[in-house]
Order: C-alpha cells, then structure tokens, then sequence
C-alpha cells in the first residue's frame, strides 16, 4: 500500500504518482484533499494516466471534498466528493480481494488482501459522535490481523479528536491521516491522552491497546512548515 494525501493536479503530485508505481504499490490510499482546484474530473484523470483505470485507489473524504449537511447529503459549493467515490468504488469492485461496505469515504469498513480499514469523514465532516460509533462498531466487528483508521485530519486540541484516536487504539489500529503537508509518526503508545511511549525501537509492536499514528500528508500541494504530529515528545 502506498499511503499519501493532500494532492492537486500539478507536477509535483504526478511525480508522487511515478513513486507510487515505480515502488510497485499493490493500491494507493489516500486521505482527502484530492484537488485545490474543485476539478475532480482532472484529479481523476491524472490518477488513470499515471496508474491505470483499473488501479485500485482506497480514500477518505477530505476538507476539499466535504459534506456540509450528513444527514441530507448536501456539499459545499464545488465540492464534489460523490465524483471520487463513483470512480474509487468502480476500481475496488473490480480488484480481486478487495471490499468496502458502507457509505464510501464517510462512514465505511474495507478489506484489501488480508488488511482491514476504516475510511472515515472524521474531521471533515461532523457530527464526529457518528464516526466514533462506526468506527468503534466496525474495528470490533472484523477479525483482521491488520487494522487502519484512515481520515483526513487529527486536530490534537479538541476532546472528540482523542474519543476517536482512543478507539482506534483500543483495537490496535494503525491510525493514518494527512491534512499536515508534512510526513511524521508517533511512538507506539497506550494512551494518545497522556502520551505514554511504550516502543520506539523497530520493529513496532502493534495489538489491541497499543499502535501508532502516522502523518502523510506530501501528495504534491506544497509542503508546511515542519514535521509534527502534534504528540510532542510522543512523536519519532
């Protein structure tokens, strides 16, 4: 799996695509924010010229792409996240090994060859209680040796970002996101409240309890000031 985010159509992000299939990826995973320009159609575009049409792509919604109104599905003025989610899901259903149920993005459980993940809206699209409760019902639910949370963005400040956080460690599930135009991780850790280290050699040890989270957030639209994962003496 190559994992990245925070994309635009632009040199840059071709080349993070040539990366992607020179270093031979099975699937790509994203975390939102596919394109700056409200141009899905050409975000899509650049994907199947440098990767193939049938190249399974896995991916949260993003700030980019978001939904302003859950319950009656409404976006924000140019954001066009269902463009995504029409073409992404056409490209699982056609990989052998590869699932999704759910609401695509938002709210949904996915398997790509022996790996389990949830690709959440948290943090790009509230209410985040709605994510918390799919993600934690989804995680208990599957009997993956691997497990992902995967969404956009993890702002360490507010309580529900931790609720969420929590439960993906409870499970053991690597937490991946982007929004950051950076690249960082954390130690592995007990606990994202008070940021206990429990490992920080490799290789990681990662179970029900424990795990890690990562930041990749260098898809081709610039890069930030600085590598944080906002975990402070927690991060690598």
């Amino acid at each position: 799996l190559a994992f990245t985010g925070d994309m635009d159509t632009n040199d840059n992000t071709k080349a993070v695509l040539r990366l992607v299939k020179n270093e031979k990826a099975e699937a790509l995973m994203l975390f939102g924010d596919l394109n700056y320009h409200d141009d899905p159609a050409g975000a899509i575009k650049q994907i199947t010229d440098i990767l193939g049409e049938s190249f399974p792509v896995f991916s949260s919604i993003g700030a980019h792409e978001n939904l302003i109104d859950l319950e009656n599905k409404k976006y924000a003025e140019g954001r066009e996240w269902p463009v995504y989610e029409q073409d992404f899901l056409r490209r699982v259903r056609n990989t052998p090994g590869a699932d999704c149920t759910g609401a695509y993005g938002l709210d949904s459980l996915c398997h790509f060859r022996g790996i389990g993940f949830v690709l959440s809206g948290a943090f790009a699209q509230a209410p985040q209680s709605h994510h918390e409760r799919y993600i934690k019902t989804a995680l208990s639910s599957d009997s993956s040796t691997w497990k992902l949370c995967v969404f956009h963005n993890s702002d360490w400040e507010y309580p529900e970002v931790m609720a969420i956080m929590e439960e993906c460690r409870r499970e053991g599930a690597i937490i991946t996101v982007g929004h950051d135009h950076a690249y960082g991780r954390t130690y592995v850790l007990n606990s994202f409240i008070t940021k206990n280290v429990i490992g920080s050699a490799s290789p990681l040890h990662i179970k029900k309890g424990q795990t890690f989270l990562a930041i990749s957030g260098l898809g081709g639209q610039g890069r930030g000031q600085g590598d944080d994962t906002g975990q402070g003496g927690a991060e690598r």
